[in-house]
Order: C-alpha cells, then sequence, then structure tokens
C-alpha cells in the first residue's frame, strides 16, 4: 500500500484553502524548507490566511512534514542541472520568475525521489507552468492519475477548521484506503488519460445513484424517526420491553443493509471523493 504524499514548494501552500485541500487529499505534505529555511516561516506566513502556530499544529500530527529529501545529492545535482540549462540557453528570467521556476522544479524532483526512494505516491502541487524547453523530471503514471482524481475534490473554504478536515479523514480512512488502491491499480493499467477520466466520471456516477436506491431502501426519513423514537419512549413507559427492543432492532437491521449496500456499491473505489463533495460542498 502506497502512501499519498504531496511536495509543495512553502510559498505556493500556505493559503488556506489549498493547504486544507491538501490535508484533505493527501496523507503527509512534504515541504522542501530546509533547516535555513524553517527559520522564515513566520515571513512566508505573512499575508497569508495560516498562523505559525496552525503549520506548528499540523506538524506535530505528523501532516506538515520537513521534506527528508531536500538537501539529498540527487536534488543538488538536478538544480545544477537547470542552472547550467538556464545558462547555457541565455534564458531570461526575472528574479521572481526564477524563483518560481527553481521551486516548481523542486516539488517535482523531491516527488520523483520520494517515490522512488520512499515507496509513496507522491504529487507536486505547484500550479507554475514550466516554459518552453526547461527540463523537466517526467511523470509517472501513478502520479498522472492521482492528478485526474484530485481534479474531482472540492475546494475547502476558508472558514472550514483544520480539525474538521483532519476528523473527516479519520472517520473515512477506510474509503481513503479504498481509493489509494484503485489508483495503484489504475497506475499499473495501460489506460489513457482521456479513458480514466471518462472511468473516474462513469464511478462517481454510479456511486451516486447506488447511494439514491439505497438511501430510498433503506435509509429513515426525519418523519420516521420521530415517530418510532416517540412510539419507543411510549412502549417504554408503559413496561414494554419486547415492542422496544424489537423497534431497536429494526433501526439496527436499517443500518446494516444501508451499510451493506454501500460496500457492493459498483462506485466504491471513488466513495471518498463522493463523500468528500457532500461534506465540503
Amino acid at each position: 500500500m502506497t502512501v499519498s504524499a504531496a511536495v509543495s514548494e512553502k510559498a505556493n501552500i500556505w493559503k488556506s484553502g489549498t493547504l486544507k485541500n491538501s490535508i484533505l487529499i493527501f496523507d503527509k505534505i512534504y515541504v522542501p524548507f530546509g533547516d535555513e529555511n524553517l527559520k522564515l516561516l513566520e515571513f512566508d506566513l505573512l499575508g497569508t490566511d495560516v498562523t505559525p502556530e496552525e503549520v506548528g499544529y499540523l506538524m506535530q500530527k505528523g501532516v506538515v512534514i520537513d521534506n527528508p529529501v531536500s538537501q539529498s545529492k540527487m536534488i543538488e545535482e538536478a538544480l545544477a542541472k537547470l542552472t547550467e540549462y538556464i545558462k547555457n540557453e541565455n534564458l531570461e528570467l526575472g528574479g521572481e520568475n526564477k524563483r518560481r521556476v527553481f521551486g516548481a522544479f523542486l516539488e517535482r524532483v523531491g516527488a520523483a525521489h520520494i517515490n522512488e526512494s520512499l515507496g509513496e505516491l507522491a504529487v507536486p502541487v505547484s500550479s507554475y507552468a514550466y516554459g518552453r524547453g526547461l527540463p523537466m523530471p517526467q511523470n509517472q503514471h501513478g502520479k498522472e492519475i492521482m492528478s485526474l482524481v484530485i481534479d474531482h475534490f472540492p475546494s475547502i473554504h476558508n472558514d472550514v477548521p483544520f480539525d474538521e478536515v483532519l476528523s473527516f479523514r479519520q472517520e473515512h480512512k477506510m474509503l481513503y484506503n479504498d481509493l489509494l488502491r484503485w489508483v495503484g491499480k489504475a497506475s499499473r493499467s495501460e489506460y489513457e488519460p482521456i479513458e480514466l477520466r471518462e472511468e473516474l466520471s462513469y464511478l462517481i456516477n454510479q456511486f451516486l445513484c447506488f447511494q439514491k436506491i439505497a438511501d430510498l431502501k433503506f435509509r429513515p426519513s426525519s418523519a420516521e424517526i420521530f415517530f418510532i423514537t416517540a412510539g419507543a419512549v411510549k412502549d417504554l413507559m408503559l413496561l414494554k420491553p419486547q415492542k422496544v427492543a424489537n423497534t431497536i432492532a429494526s433501526f439496527r437491521s436499517k443500518k446494516a443493509d444501508l451499510l451493506q449496500a454501500e460496500l457492493n456499491n459498483p462506485g466504491r473505489p471513488l466513495a471518498f471523493v463522493v463523500k468528500a463533495q457532500q461534506e465540503f460542498k
């Protein structure tokens, strides 16, 4: 089982919405601080919606992690090659543009290294587009598929607390693992990206259709719950324990049927994505 990871240039991910989205989608966020850059954290957070305390909290939770490969020889060599390429090609890059090019390149090299050395499914999250001709690490099939999956996740509003996102992840951990297994299987297939995009949409629609049918068959309405509960209370007051027990058993049976229907749902591999859409819409 691979663990999904985002590799992010820190200036790209300190926006609250982006950070919360990454927490929802990935088990870990590797941020290539480097020891010296970590000291500049407060400066980096100026003008953002994220506080140093929140980042510290997420680091304590093991969600945001100082990228262990940020000082690796592989990255040093890759950056040296990029520097030489820019110099030899006489590419005109301004100060801010150069920083973004190097940062985005570092994300991609770091993601490739994490894939190879740690056996994790790592995806760079920078939105920066490379200029024509710039050397760029090759994307693996698994990362391309994960990127397609990410497109279906909702954007989390800044008002949503970090703990709410973390709780959702914990509550639906098994569904998240199902999603990763599907990504792993799909990455070993020979499907083209357009075919996988269609398969994703199909599975999501399948899940929603079967979920709606299961809800109609097994989930009691609010009115039903009210009258059944009121009846159970009355039976209890009239010392009719057997009727109360039958009512509770009926509720449990419907809940079991609902869970079984979800297990049998043909779109189950994408259940985590659908539930995230419903939770954070």
